[in-house]
């Protein structure tokens, strides 16, 4: 239902189809009450381009206050359906989960960690807990407890607090060995040991490990046995290599400069696979399509990527959430990849992050956000339609309902008298009243 404009001449209404000759053309969107979504486009003869993701947010933001923090939460997370925020309250396994399925009704309640789950050490020694992981049925959260200079892992159950395991005991590990979700499952497991290099798999209910992958420096897993990887096996002198491990084989992908951490991130999009690998000492990532694909079409083993995304000291890749964008970055310098249309931007983004964010994260498919001047700030993939929203505390992420029809922040309060201000999980309507 909104008004599609071309050179400035209103042409048609949302959902439509239009047919235009080849030439370059400024397209707006623009609906009443709502802030209007523009870019520059080229039309090509004989071709079809999809505009399916514009994003349209109110002139007037209101912001409401949803609960009342009287300590900043130690750590905030959301699971990957959008529907609970969890809120940590303290290193004594105390949070908050919150709800936001209905957005008239909020509901909101506290769990703690039962007694003789978690290790509390004595109240001298430094505790942290935070969470490593969601698991993709919405209700388990790995977390990781450090105490007295060791940690253990506890599987939080949020939904029935007395299924809540001490994954240590569970499956009988102990520091260094390093744990994570086995494609998001929350009772299987990859375990990396980081001393041996050595990678493999357990259960809940099989905490035998069964052995993978050797020489590994750290890795990024699609699925239950899709291994992007970091080896320094039969790497030269100052490098490490990078291989992909599918169906049982290793693929040698390429040699980059050795680091003390990697960049690599996998996944499919329009029924091919891409994998993203790179060190942020290179300055740069390398993309690659299908790869094992093309390495069976070639008698060099060589492979050669789509692209090569070019950061100075990148410090986060991510795919995108429709997986259609790849984006490389490092504090406000950005460069994309747009997988389905083979193109690239790099830019940099005036508004600074606030501390202590290091990198943006992907509000959607589409749209990147971060905090600057404490307030969210959300732009489309390639550096347009930058809009500023409500205030936002920088140690925190935001966090958008399943609707994407309100988003959750957490701010401060205002202070009053000589107190030190309180903190509140606060909401913004994304949709103007006559919408909502």
């Amino acid at each position: 239902g909104s008004d599609i404009l071309l050179n400035g001449k209103t042409t048609a209404r949302t959902n439509t189809r239009m047919s235009l000759p080849a030439g370059n053309y400024n397209m707006q969107i623009q609906r009443t009450d709502y802030r209007p979504w523009q870019r520059a486009i080229t039309v090509q003869g004989n071709s079809v381009e999809r505009f399916d993701y514009p994003f349209l947010f109110p002139n007037n933001l209101v912001t409401k206050n949803t609960k009342s923090l009287t300590t900043a939460p130690i750590d905030a997370s959301q699971s990957p359906s959008r529907r609970w925020i969890l809120l940590e309250n303290g290193v004594g396994g105390a949070f908050t989960l919150v709800d936001v399925n209905n957005s008239k009704k909020i509901a909101t309640k506290n769990i703690t960690i039962p007694t003789g789950i978690m290790t509390i050490a004595e109240t001298s020694a430094p505790q942290s807990l935070k969470v490593a992981e969601w698991s993709n049925d919405n209700r388990h959260v790995l977390l990781e407890h450090h105490y007295d200079k060791t940690y253990e892992y506890i599987m939080l159950d949020t939904q029935d607090l007395t299924k809540s395991q001490n994954l240590n005991v569970a499956l009988g590990i102990q520091p260094p060995i390093q744990l994570s979700l086995q494609n998001k499952r929350y009772d299987h497991y990859f375990i990396l040991d980081p001393t041996a290099k050595t990678l493999g798999t357990n259960s809940l209910s099989n905490a035998t490990v069964t052995p993978m992958l050797k020489n590994v420096l750290a890795f990024k897993n699609y699925g239950n046995d899709r291994i992007l990887y970091a080896s320094n096996q039969n790497a030269p002198d100052g490098q490490a290599s990078i291989l992909l491990y599918q169906d049982k084989q290793k693929y040698f992908i390429r040699n980059v400069t050795k680091s003390s951490t990697y960049l690599l991130d996998l996944t499919t999009f329009s029924n091919s696979w891409y994998i993203v690998a790179g060190s942020p000492a290179d300055n740069k990532v390398y993309v690659y399509k299908n790869p094992v694909e093309a390495l069976s079409q070639t008698t060099q083993n060589v492979l050669v990527p789509v692209t090569v995304l070019k950061v100075t000291n990148p410090n986060y890749i991510k795919f995108s959430d429709s997986a259609q964008f790849i984006v490389a970055e490092n504090g406000n310098s950005f460069a994309v990849y747009d997988v389905q249309y083979n193109n690239n931007f790099v830019y940099s983004v005036n508004a600074p992050l606030d501390k202590p964010q290091i990198h943006a994260t992907w509000m959607d498919g589409d749209r990147l956000d971060y905090i600057s001047g404490g307030k969210l700030v959300v732009f489309d993939y390639d550096d347009t339609n930058k809009q500023t929203l409500m205030a936002s505390n920088p140690n925190y992420n935001a966090f958008f309902n399943p609707g994407y029809s309100f988003v959750y922040a957490i701010s401060n309060a205002a202070k009053t008298g000589d107190a030190q201000p309180a903190m509140q999980l606060t909401n913004t309507a994304l949709l103007a009243p006559r919408d909502q």
